[in-house]
């Protein structure tokens, strides 16, 4: 039940943001996964993800090139693939990535058949969802 109102809440922002102003990008995209069971660990959002809570969250994390850009915490993307259509939709930014590391995403998984159909890295599109009204 609660997987069903997370997924209802998505599709509600999106059709918010749908009369959103286009900003995208072309990041290489990764994957990483929730760690150790016990207390979990936390995201730059200030959330803390445990191995069941990481089953049901669509987060990616964003370079901090890409959040000069614009993709900030908080917001949402649509992610568009080709080679990895079950990541197609919309994702929240809750996590930032290395200083290290310029123009890529990594994306929050879980599910162990997802991350064995990826070989990573890929190019994705995102595209930013933001308000008009703003």
């Amino acid at each position: 039940m609660k997987t069903f109102f997370k997924m209802l809440t998505i599709l509600i922002v999106a059709l918010i943001f749908s009369n959103a102003q286009a900003q995208t990008a072309n990041p290489r995209a990764t994957y990483y996964y929730c760690g150790s069971h016990g207390m979990g660990w936390g995201v730059a959002g200030g959330e803390r993800l445990t191995p069941q809570k990481a089953k049901v969250v669509r987060y990616i994390a964003v370079s901090r090139d890409l959040e000069r850009r614009g993709f900030k915490l908080g917001m949402y993307v649509k992610v568009t693939s080709k080679y990895y259509p079950h990541l197609n939709g919309v994702w929240k930014i809750m996590d930032r990535m290395s200083s290290r590391v310029h123009n890529s995403i990594d994306f929050l998984l879980q599910n162990k058949s997802d991350r064995k159909k990826m070989t990573m890295p890929r190019r994705v599109e995102i595209e930013l969802l933001t308000s008009s009204t703003k």
